[in-house]
């Protein structure tokens, strides 16, 4: 048995493989097995793999039929021996310390997850960090370890990939992908944290993760209705799992309610068609339908929420079309903040960017008829 078993899946990625796999076969930690999962790829990525079994015993190749991520992960989990294991995208590369020193900080501290630290990689070299600042890393390691009760935030950092798991914590506790589903990731992250004895953190940067690849999943910047369901799908399995095991209360509940908030309103940024706010805004109100509401609108984020996003959107830039914007924010201020002004019969909200207002009756039906009467034509965007 291997101290650690690493899984890499992979779908077409010819042209980033090469380095990955490289990051992965030159680490300090020499006692590894390498499980590579080729999920069904038409380019070259099969024969990457099968050239790096060749070069390196510790490589394992599995050839499947396409699953998805989640499919091709949990495969890797079922042929995994190591006493700990770890996940690597096949686009992504890591550090060459990166596995000998989260394990040694496993062995050091008992803990059931380890974590180190990560940075996005942009196609114009741009790099920020994810997550936990590094100083925030380094305060949660003066403790040695702790769990999520201890510090509820860690739940917010929602990946598989820069950090170890015993295989133990995984196998006693049944915990597998959502297969045929994308944002699989946050179930698999989310539940292991709560059930975590020991979590412990590596303050350095371990694992680069390319952001903006194109091809990739989260590259694609259509919120689809194929999103929208895996998203309502995911979280309503993980606030079950968190009733269920007794955790859906107090600050366990409200981060569950900010953090499942924040994630849908990130894909403001990935609007770009009329269907795609259609999709977009029944989503949110299939959200804020739900028996949570009172409590969603009772969240810190919600009070600031108009006027962040508003900058945020302003900066960036994001939209072609400034009015487009305008009818969103209006859209969020009528489901999220106090009423404005209620005058014979009709509910006025400011739009913002302007001193006009908007005449809603219906929130949906209001800011269709505002896009009608400003001759824009719901097939262009």
């Amino acid at each position: 048995m291997s101290k650690l078993s690493i899984i890499v899946p992979g779908f077409n990625i010819e042209y980033y493989l090469d380095r990955c796999l490289e990051s992965i076969r030159i680490q300090t930690l020499k006692d590894i097995e390498i499980i590579c999962i080729d999920d069904g790829s038409t380019d070259k990525t099969l024969d990457i793999f099968n050239k790096y079994k060749l070069l390196d015993s510790r490589f394992i190749v599995i050839h499947k039929e396409n699953g998805g991520l989640g499919a091709a992960r949990n495969l890797g989990l079922i042929h995994a021996s190591g006493e700990y294991i770890g996940f690597v995208d096949g686009d992504d590369f890591i550090h060459q310390e990166m596995f000998e020193k989260l394990v040694n900080k496993a062995e050091k501290t008992q803990a059931d997850i380890v974590i180190g630290g990560v940075h996005f990689l942009y196609k114009n070299f741009r790099t920020r960090r994810l997550f936990q600042r590094l100083t925030d890393y380094r305060i949660l390691e003066r403790e040695g370890f702790f769990t999520a009760n201890d510090h509820p935030g860690i739940l917010q950092n929602n990946v598989a990939w820069n950090r170890i798991y015993k295989r133990s914590l995984i196998i006693d506790n049944d915990l597998k992908f959502p297969e045929n589903r994308i944002y699989e990731d946050v179930l698999f992250s989310f539940k292991s944290s709560l059930i975590a004895k020991r979590i412990s953190v590596v303050p350095e940067i371990m694992y680069f993760y390319r952001q903006d690849r194109e091809g990739s999943i989260l590259s694609n910047k259509n919120f689809n209705y194929k999103y929208a369901e895996d998203f309502l799908k995911n979280f309503d399995e993980l606030k079950n799992f968190m009733i269920k095991e007794g955790f859906y209360e107090n600050e366990f509940k409200e981060i569950f309610l900010e953090f499942q908030l924040y994630n849908l309103l990130t894909q403001l940024y990935n609007l770009r068609k009329y269907k795609d706010f259609v999709c977009f805004c029944e989503a949110f109100n299939k959200l804020l339908d739900a028996d949570d509401y009172d409590e969603i609108k009772k969240l810190k984020m919600c009070d600031g929420l108009l006027s962040n996003y508003q900058k945020k959107i302003k900066v960036k830039s994001i939209y072609k079309n400034i009015k487009y914007k305008k009818y969103i924010i209006a859209y969020f201020k009528i489901r999220l903040r106090t009423l404005i002004n209620y005058e014979n019969g009709e509910l006025r909200i400011r739009i913002i960017h302007s001193n006009k207002f908007l005449k809603f009756r219906l929130p949906w039906t209001a800011i269709q008829e505002s896009m009608y009467e400003n001759h824009y034509d719901k097939n262009s965007y």
